[in-house]
């Protein structure tokens, strides 16, 4: 579901996938995938809240939580 107006948005995985967000490499900030069950955003704001079952990966790193706030602009 996705508001034009107020840029807010909102996306749920299914039973056999989650949500997807890749960012690629730019710069010195590395390509990161984020995966979860849900995520809403505004994307006016460039702010994303995931939830459940949250995995973050990051070249050699990998990051688990139930909640994560991220924000493209910092």
């Amino acid at each position: 579901m996705y508001e034009n107006a107020s840029g807010d948005g909102e996306m749920t995985g299914s039973d056999t996938a989650q949500v997807t967000l890749t960012r690629e490499a730019e710069g010195d900030s590395p390509a990161l995938e984020a995966r979860a069950d849900r995520l809403e955003f505004n994307s006016d704001a460039d702010e994303r809240a995931f939830s459940g079952g949250v995995v973050i990966t990051s070249e050699d790193r990998v990051s688990e939580a139930e909640t994560l706030l991220y924000d493209d602009a910092t």
